[in-house]
């Protein structure tokens, strides 16, 4: 059997989804209407609540920089 390649999809397409379900929608007619599984439009849900997708972005210093002293 053949793999389906992964679907790429662009920050700012899960961003837009993302404010769909903000908005009030239901997740699973967002990911049904967008084509998009809705386990993985859920995993976008999070990562945009926790800071990690779209203008949330927070600036997190690299483990390796964090200790140094001056």
């Amino acid at each position: 059997m053949e793999r389906v390649p992964k679907a790429k999809f662009t920050e700012e397409f899960k961003v837009a989804a993302v404010q769909l379900v903000e908005a009030g929608r239901r997740p699973a007619e967002v990911a049904r209407e967008l084509g998009v599984v809705e386990q993985t439009l859920h995993n976008w849900l999070k990562a945009y609540r926790d800071g990690r997708l779209g203008d949330r972005k927070s600036t997190r210093l690299n483990s390796s920089h964090a200790n140094i002293s001056y």
